[in-house]
């Protein structure tokens, strides 16, 4: 019994059987590929559940909460700005679709705002609140009115229709999370 004789094989049957095994082996490959990639799309993200069943995720750049039907985006995430007091009891409603004027010198304050009610409101305009040295218009607390003074006192509140926010972008995050409900 000693001695196995092995068939001899055409030039056609030994590239079918290599042609048959890089198929295999290109097909163990893209299935690789394809579920380590779809695996890095679902867990590559730092994300958390708030109270309001959204989703929380940070996207390299700012928060993002994907609620009210878009994504919002946020500098600081909700438990940061948890102890944050918002004396106000404005909601989404009170701006939707209505004008929104912003009085701050700092141009982050605005762009944080339109991050988030930007596509809610009808229209975001800088303005005075008082007296005006640039060219805008003076606004009181009978339109929706922002005003940001960076004094650092950490102090949300309401007059009117106007959100005094002193303090930082914190403080803002703070109040456009009450604003949404978050």
């Amino acid at each position: 019994m000693g001695n196995i004789i092995r068939r001899i094989e055409t030039a056609e049957e030994i590239e079918r059987r290599r042609k048959r095994s890089v198929r295999i082996g290109s097909m163990i490959m893209l299935l690789v590929l394809v579920v380590s990639s779809v695996g890095y799309a679902f867990m590559g993200r730092d994300s958390e559940s708030n109270n309001s069943g959204s989703k929380t995720y940070y996207n390299g750049d700012k928060w993002a909460i994907d609620a009210n039907g878009g994504k919002l985006l946020f500098t600081y995430p909700p438990e940061n700005v948890s102890n944050v007091i918002v004396d106000t009891d404005l909601t989404l409603q009170n701006y939707y679709q209505k004008p929104l004027y912003i009085a701050s010198k700092d141009n982050l304050v605005g762009n944080e705002i339109s991050l988030s009610l930007g596509k809610y409101v009808s229209r975001m305009q800088n303005a005075c609140y008082g007296n005006c040295t640039y060219d805008y218009p003076e606004k009181d607390c009978n339109d929706n009115l922002i005003i940001h003074n960076s004094s650092g006192s950490g102090r949300i509140y309401q007059e009117n229709n106007c959100i005094f926010v002193d303090g930082n972008l914190m403080e803002l995050d703070a109040f456009l999370y009450k604003v949404f409900g978050l």
